[in-house]
């Protein structure tokens, strides 16, 4: 590779494999860039070809959808005949519980002191579903849902 320092042309070699990480589309676009790829799409627009490998081929777009909630964690919604306890109920029947709930201060206080408890998950992806849509190909799964 070559590169300008100061005015001054530096070329770097490597003994062995690169990594090349510039995300889902920077990655293909700086091999197709250093002639890594398709012969004749590289050629028909003036880049030598250095190996002729199917660089870009399986790219897909990761759209994704965000579903906004409240989460009431102050109210464990569970009705005070199946609790025998002595706990403060409203005015439906819920328990009233500080101690209750993944986004309760005792949950955060949990999480800072033993790092653990509800706040240990990542949130994000507790269930992953792999779907196939009309358009995938050869009956491979085409859609990520996360939840």
């Amino acid at each position: 590779m070559l590169y300008h320092s100061y005015g001054n042309i530096i070329e770097v070699t490597a003994k062995r494999e690169v990594i090349v990480s510039a995300g889902a589309v920077g990655s293909p676009h700086l091999l197709l860039l250093s002639g890594i790829g398709p012969s004749e799409e590289l050629l028909s627009v003036g880049v030598q070809p250095v190996v002729d490998l199917p660089v870009g081929r399986n790219l897909h777009n990761h759209v994704s959808v965000t579903v906004n909630f409240i989460v009431d964690d102050l109210r464990s919604r569970k009705h005070r005949a199946l609790n025998e306890t002595k706990a403060h109920t409203d005015a439906q029947g819920f328990i009233e519980d500080e101690e209750f709930g993944p986004m309760s201060m005792a949950a955060l206080h949990q999480f800072m002191e033993t790092k653990d408890g509800p706040l240990t998950s990542t949130g994000l992806t507790q269930t992953t579903a792999m779907l196939t849509s009309k358009y995938a190909e050869n009956g491979v799964p085409d859609i990520q849902a996360s939840f």
